[in-house]
């Protein structure tokens, strides 16, 4: 016999799912924040329509087997994605320049010492050899 169930009893259950889902939209945000520093240090774009497409096709199937309307399901993770992607260029913006390699860091420093040098060496002779 099917369970008989108040609407007081229905709200409460539904908050309960409401709340579960705005759980998993937090996970999501906080895995797109991980997402942008990978593609950051890879150098990769934060959008890449392919993975998107595959992701949204993955979805109107798994609603399709679940019975609800792939439509509604494709809509709602195509706004999730957006939400996502502009997560992570808002991250992205808080860090513009990539941190550099120690290779990169070491090579970036000679370059600036052997520069003032020269530029400490022609500093004191500037003025003589202008004028010439």
């Amino acid at each position: 016999m099917p369970e008989k169930l108040d609407l007081e009893e229905l709200g409460r259950r539904l908050r309960r799912v409401d709340r579960h889902f705005v759980s998993l939209l937090a996970q999501r945000q906080d895995l797109a924040l991980k997402v942008e520093e990978y593609k950051r240090r890879h150098k990769q774009p934060i959008f890449r329509a392919k993975i998107e497409d595959q992701r949204i096709s993955e979805a109107r199937d798994w609603a399709e087997n679940r019975g609800l309307n792939p439509h509604f399901v494709e809509a709602i993770l195509y706004f999730i994605i957006g939400e996502s992607c502009k997560t992570q260029i808002t991250q992205l913006q808080g860090h513009p320049e990539p941190e550099a390699t120690p290779e990169e860091g070491t090579q970036y420093q000679r370059l600036k010492d052997n520069l003032l040098k020269l530029t400490a060496g022609w500093a004191k002779l500037y003025d003589v050899r202008y004028e010439k």
